[in-house]
């Protein structure tokens, strides 16, 4: 496991380097991404969701996704590689439909069946921001088996 803090060429800056390469080390750790190379820059948004409450970020993520994830595990699709490679991809339905060997109008249909089960616009600032955030906290904290918590309200 490797992480790393702060460039710094100030010495007075090397014990908050440190701590940075400390807390991306924790949460490489419990996000069991022990095999990963990672800097605390990387981290993005998810450096300032590892401080929160697990059951805050549990409770926003399910208020997202939970609708999309007992779809797919009822009808046993991808919809959820579907979304995480659409939000990756900032929307673009032809790159998206490379990156999942589909063709763009399958894409599209996709995208506006996971639209209508989630309830948003996709169009919207808001909602596409709101969803990354949601997608993330899912991936990257909550699927991790250290957490006990798990979608569809179960505790």
């Amino acid at each position: 496991m490797a992480a790393g803090g702060l460039y710094s060429t100030d010495c007075r800056e090397i014990a908050d380097s440190f701590k940075k390469a400390i807390y991306t080390l924790d949460f490489l750790e419990n996000t069991e991404q022990e095999k990963n190379i990672v800097f605390y820059e990387e981290l993005g948004v998810l450096r300032l969701l590892w401080n929160i409450d697990k059951k805050e970020l549990f409770n926003f993520a399910n208020e997202y996704l939970n609708e999309l994830i007992k779809y797919s595990r009822e009808k046993d699709n991808e919809w959820l590689e579907t979304l995480e490679v659409f939000l990756e991809e900032d929307g673009d339905i032809n790159i998206s439909s490379e990156r999942l060997s589909i063709h763009p109008n399958t894409m599209r249909y996709r995208i506006k069946q996971i639209q209508e089960i989630l309830g948003l616009d996709f169009d919207s600032f808001d909602d596409k921001l709101n969803l990354t955030i949601a997608y993330k906290i899912y991936k990257f904290i909550i699927s991790s088996e250290k957490f006990n918590y798990h979608i569809e309200g179960n505790k």
